[in-house]
């Protein structure tokens, strides 16, 4: 495994320890580093067990996933979620039942669709978000601060709560459950324990040269960049990213620079139709396309920052697997 990997594990567990330990106030979520240089042993022991808040009336301080301050008064007990991720966590830890609403996106766990108020995470009404009367709003990645802004003016609590990279998951389900009064330490020791399932398995891989495409159209196409959760997993997995040079966590590139890239596959979105992705004739450079080495992936294991993350490692480690012996 190389040493990359292993810094990405060390710096999951280092947030989730960090998180589980606190009381008062949960520090920033630090966004992803340069890699370590020097190999780190894998983690052993599960993170110790989140405290729940202490009773109705107590305001805690916490820093939240976004480094904003925010003051938190006991328990929710109606809770607005403007993030998959954060919801897929509410779920998790039993406390799915205090959603009075969610992004309209949100299709997992099937009990989403039982909560009636839903709203666009990046411009909700915020009167009729007000009238739910949610003791909390968790903000998702699209939910712009200005929107958030209005929401405080408005008189809600809002806390941004939703990981940005594979280091901040288990930070985020840690500040979830602080908030929520629930444990997340059961929760956070198995994804932690599948995780390095994967991670001893990635030694036996052979590193192809992987790329995620998430769209494409007649100008070129939307591929995952080193900022992105997707391409965090792949190198996890064992494969080799050929997009890191590109810092956003999504890009649109030509096709001749995907050709310029020279990928051994395509892991692509489960929205795109593959077989008719390969009879389109901007394909019939991309050598990956020619011989037949593009690979659907459920989407939304690989891009929600939640506790199924761990299914889309090994999904995609799987798909390295098969891509190997094709």
């Amino acid at each position: 495994m190389n040493i990359r990997i292993k810094a990405v594990f060390l710096l999951a567990l280092c947030a989730a320890l960090l998180f589980a330990g606190c009381t008062q106030s949960v520090p920033a979520a630090n966004p992803t580093p340069e890699p370590a240089q020097t190999q780190t042993p894998a983690p052993t022991a599960a993170p110790s067990p989140v405290p729940e808040n202490q009773g109705q009336g107590v305001t805690v301080t916490l820093i939240d996933l976004k480094n904003r301050q925010v003051q938190v008064a006991g328990a929710p007990e109606r809770i607005a979620s403007l993030s998959p991720a954060v919801t897929e966590i509410l779920f998790a830890l039993n406390a799915g039942d205090k959603l009075v609403a969610i992004d309209e996106s949100v299709e997992f766990p099937p009990e989403v669709f039982a909560v009636s108020g839903r709203f666009s995470a990046s411009a909700p009404d915020i009167g009729a978000l007000k009238a739910l009367e949610p003791d909390i709003v968790f903000a998702g990645a699209e939910t712009p601060t200005e929107i958030a802004e209005q929401l405080e003016a408005a008189g809600m609590r809002v806390v941004y709560a939703e990981a940005e990279s594979y280091a901040q998951v288990y930070a985020a389900i840690a500040l979830v459950a602080q908030i929520t009064g629930t444990n997340a330490a059961a929760l956070i020791e198995k994804m932690q324990n599948e995780a390095l399932e994967v991670s001893a398995a990635a030694a036996d891989i052979e590193p192809l040269r992987t790329c995620y495409l998430s769209s494409y159209d007649e100008e070129g196409c939307v591929v995952a960049g080193s900022a992105s959760l997707v391409n965090a997993l792949i190198q996890m997995a064992g494969g080799e990213v050929v997009t890191d040079e590109l810092d956003d966590a999504w890009a649109e590139i030509s096709y001749e620079a995907l050709m310029n890239l020279d990928p051994d596959m395509l892991l692509v979105s489960d929205d795109i139709d593959v077989d008719v992705m390969l009879r389109d004739a901007a394909f019939a450079d991309i050598r990956a396309a020619l011989n037949g080495q593009v690979y659907s992936a459920d989407e939304a294991l690989i891009s929600i920052a939640g506790p199924r993350i761990t299914e889309g490692l090994r999904l995609v480690q799987d798909t390295l697997a098969q891509a190997l012996v094709s």
